[in-house]
């Protein structure tokens, strides 16, 4: 009988390059997930996938701007094999609510909630729950106007 090894469960972390999602990839790398580490500099990503190697896990980048719905999508094609989805990219402003400018104020919407709401969406086919390798279509969001 000839029994392959089980596969290590796959898991996308998003803004996986520095901060709280660098070291959520680095500790899923070490308790064995093949990590999928996102990111938009592929220096830093490169800096993340050889640190969860040397540490003995498996890791490859995957570069996006999550601002983005195409990448977006393409980045949900790209990790189709993810079982965990660890959604950490995102935008931060600070000072006074009343100084925050409306143009600021969208874009890290657009990169906090958009972003997250449609990678979830594109990872979480039906059809696709209980069978994590399967082939999935495009969302809705992301197919052709009839």
């Amino acid at each position: 009988m000839n029994e392959s090894a089980p596969s290590a469960p796959v898991a996308l972390v998003t803004g996986a390059t520095s901060g709280i999602g660098r070291a959520a990839a680095v500790r899923l790398g070490t308790d064995g997930y093949e990590v999928l580490v996102h990111g938009r500099d592929a220096q830093r990503g490169a800096e993340v996938v050889e640190q969860i190697r040397k540490s003995g896990g498996s890791a490859r980048f995957f570069a996006a701007d999550l601002v983005d719905l195409d990448a977006i999508g393409a980045l949900g094609e790209t990790a189709a094999e993810a079982q965990v989805l660890v959604n950490n990219a995102g935008l931060s402003w600070f000072g006074p609510s009343a100084e925050l400018k409306p143009a600021a104020f969208e874009e890290m919407f657009v990169a906090n909630v958009r972003a997250a709401y449609f990678l979830t969406a594109a990872l979480a086919q039906p059809p696709c729950l209980a069978a994590p390798r399967c082939s999935r279509a495009p969302p809705r969001w992301r197919r052709s106007p009839r």
